[in-house]
This record gives structure tokens, sequence and C-alpha cells, in this order.
């Protein structure tokens, strides 16, 4: 039901309800995955079995993670914008991150594993086009 041109009763509240879960969720895989990635390249102990102690860089890093984040949300003067701006910057780092994943399936993955000539091109060529459709729609993004 609409009232004054707002969204307003049970369907309404589930849809903020369930917004703010998946940003929860989100938040807490992402904040998971910067503590675990970074033990990964540092070495240091990660694990979530274990007590503080057992795994102090880890947490650490995860606490800091979601303190930067929740201050740089507090901080931004728009929550659109904000969101835009997150969008400019995968859009941005999108060539980067499938060009990585491309390289290694070339060179990491057994030989007969590797993708064959022919999809190792399609593969390419798709990611070429998607690449140049996420960087032509963060150019104006970038600027507003």
């Amino acid at each position: 039901m609409r009232v004054e041109g707002r969204e307003v009763g049970f369907a309404s509240d589930q849809k903020r309800h369930g917004a703010l879960g998946a940003s929860l969720v989100a938040a807490i895989v992402c904040s998971l995955s910067l503590a675990w990635g970074m033990g990964e390249v540092t070495g240091y102990r990660r694990s979530l079995h274990g007590r503080l102690t057992t795994a102090p860089w880890f947490y650490a890093v995860y606490v800091m993670s979601v303190t930067v984040s929740a201050h740089l949300v507090w901080l931004a003067p728009s929550l659109v914008s904000l969101n835009v701006a997150a969008q400019v910057v995968n859009a941005l780092m999108l060539p980067l991150v499938s060009g990585l994943l491309l390289a290694l399936t070339v060179t990491a993955l057994p030989r007969q594993h590797r993708p064959k000539a022919a999809y190792l091109l399609l593969v390419v060529g798709v990611a070429t086009v998607v690449c140049a459709a996420g960087l032509l729609g963060a150019v104006p993004g970038a600027f507003s």
C-alpha cells in the first residue's frame, strides 16, 4: 500500500529487513575474506575455530576492516553516491581481476585442465566485452 508516495505496511518492512540482512551478510563475508586473504599472503595464522589468542592478527584485521568500513559509511553524505562509487570501483577493477584470473588459468592449472585455444578465445572475448561494458558504464558514474 502506498501513502503519500511511500510504501507502508508488511511488504515494505519485509523488503527493508531483507536488504538489511543481505547487507549484514555481505559485510561479514567481505571482511572475513579480507582477513583470510591477508593471512594467506602474509602467512599469519587464520582460523575461526580457535580463540582470539590462537589467531590474533586474523581477528585484528577482521575487526579493523569492519571498523574502517563502518566509519566510511558513517561519513558518507549520501549512501546512494557511496553505492555508485563502490560500483565504479568494481567496474574499474574488473579488467585487472579478470585478466589475472585468465592468466592463472593458462599458467597455474595442470595442462589437462587448461582451456584449449577455441574456448580460451571465447572466454577472453566474453571477458573483454563485459569489461568494456563495465568501463563504459563506470565513466558516467565516476563523474556524477
